[in-house]
């Protein structure tokens, strides 16, 4: 397992949505392009999204960078502590004990799947050093239970590791200047379940995406079955 704090600020970003000068954002000396990558996500939960009420995410991603398991733990507003665990067809035993809390023995299932396609740019110092990594989501949304979908854009500044928290006030400054909103929910899967109708949390989004559209073939990973039941083997105890 791997884990690292996570400091960030979310905003809307429909398709009008107009970036501004990054490069005039105090202590940015440089932008760097690092492409278009395409994500694929499933999140977890209980069958009543314990996780969720608690703002606690834990997703199996694959595509970009760092492709595996992710379990996202709130720490104040804009910032989540992350454990990461290799990708694997099986949810890992070391994360659902840490969960353990939340789901009080129930099991976990898939409960939202989340495609986007992502434009990620690094600002970067006056040693062409990171000082965030600014990431552009065109996002479609499937709830796994009954197939609803939703789509918006939304734009993250993540601050590299180590980085000064006070360097997102000057990105945030900029941005609000420039009319960008901060986004209403904390996370895609809250986005996700508040315009699926399963959580008030997030704003409508409209045909942000007309190209991105679900294939019919997602398959849950081994270990989990589609719906209603926990991870083979454990019982129902929700503990692979």
């Amino acid at each position: 397992m791997a884990d690292k704090r996570e400091i960030e600020r979310k905003y809307e970003a429909g398709p009008d949505v107009r970036l501004p000068d990054l490069r005039k954002i105090s202590g940015v000396e440089g932008v760097e392009e690092r492409g278009v990558t395409e994500l694929d996500a499933v999140y977890y939960d209980t069958e009543d999204l314990r996780l969720a009420a608690a703002s606690v995410t834990l997703r199996r991603r694959t595509g970009g960078a760092d492709a595996g398991w992710h379990l996202k733990l709130p720490v104040e507003p804009g910032v989540r502590d992350e454990i990461a665990a290799p990708l694997s067809d099986t949810l890992p035993a070391e994360l659902t004990a840490l969960v353990r809390a939340h789901t009080r023995g129930d099991g976990l299932l898939p409960v939202v799947r989340l495609l986007s396609v992502r434009e990620v740019r690094h600002l970067l110092d006056s040693d062409g050093a990171p000082l965030a990594e600014l990431s552009r989501d065109a996002v479609v949304a499937e709830r796994l239970d009954d197939g609803s979908t939703a789509q918006w854009e939304e734009i993250e500044v993540e601050l590299a590791d180590g980085g000064d928290p006070a360097f997102l006030d000057s990105v945030d400054k900029k941005f609000r200047k420039a009319g960008l909103r901060h986004s209403a929910a904390p996370s895609k899967l809250a986005r996700a379940l508040g315009e699926t109708g399963r959580q008030r949390v997030g704003q409508g989004g409209g045909d942000l995406v007309p190209d991105a559209r679900f294939d019919g073939q997602f398959e849950v990973p081994s270990g989990v079955r589609s719906s209603g039941s926990a991870p083979e083997g454990d019982g129902g105890r929700g503990q692979p």
